[in-house]
């Protein structure tokens, strides 16, 4: 087996090898401080952070509510420029798949066999 496949074993060692790769993992454990100094600090900073995240959840939901009409006004552009482009599609397709029923008449200038047109 070994001259046969020369490479085998490497290329074995080599897929295992990328299976086997470190994986990485962050944990993190907060642990909370034992004064009353740091509590208060650790609860004015959550205080905050929750405050922060309230203005945040606010002025989100003002932006969003503010380009509504915008987006409602593009997307209904949008689907009205599909449709005529599907409308253009759909001539153009059927143009397409009844030229070609009609168009091999017209095609041949030589007759096989001496048959003329019928």
């Amino acid at each position: 087996m070994g001259s046969i496949f020369p490479h085998a074993r490497l290329a074995c060692f080599a897929a295992l090898a990328g299976c086997a790769a470190p994986q990485y993992q962050t944990n993190v454990s907060l642990i909370p401080p034992v004064d009353s100094a740091g509590r208060a600090c650790v609860q004015a900073c959550e205080t905050g952070k929750l405050a922060c995240q309230t203005d945040c959840v606010g002025r989100f939901r003002v932006c969003s509510e503010s380009i509504e009409p915008q987006v409602e006004a593009r997307c209904t552009e949008a689907l009205s420029q599909f449709e005529n482009d599907l409308g253009q599609y759909v001539a153009a397709l059927r143009s397409y798949e009844v030229q070609p029923g009609f168009a091999w008449m017209n095609s041949y200038t030589a007759y096989p066999c001496g048959w003329g047109r019928w």
